[in-house]
């Protein structure tokens, strides 16, 4: 995508594009702490919203990319390997918060 775009544009647009975009990060970091601040349950959807965005970049993505380049196994591995794990991490850190109550 960035060369396209250095053969359309000058210098002075793509650094005004490389900045918006390097503001985005720090921006949204910044509204979801001041809507976590507002509302902390408000963190629990934040969180499922950003894994959804995460999985349905690694379907749309990450799986014909496999398949292009005939690296299905590797993929399919790995997903049978992450998930017991996410599945242990996610079991310990309940145990964990729930001894941190008063």
């Amino acid at each position: 995508m960035s060369v396209p775009a250095m053969m359309l544009r000058s210098r002075s647009f793509l650094f005004g594009a490389a900045l918006l975009s390097a503001l985005a990060e720090p921006l949204g970091a910044i509204i979801g702490l001041v809507a976590i601040g507002i509302a902390p349950s408000l963190n629990a959807h934040f969180m499922a919203f950003a894994a959804g965005a995460m999985l349905f970049v690694s379907i749309h993505e990450l799986v014909p990319m496999a398949r292009r380049y005939r690296h299905i196994g590797s993929y399919l591995g790995g997903v049978i390997v992450s998930v017991p794990v996410y599945w242990f991490l996610a079991r310990m850190m309940v145990g964990y918060i729930g001894q941190a109550g008063p």
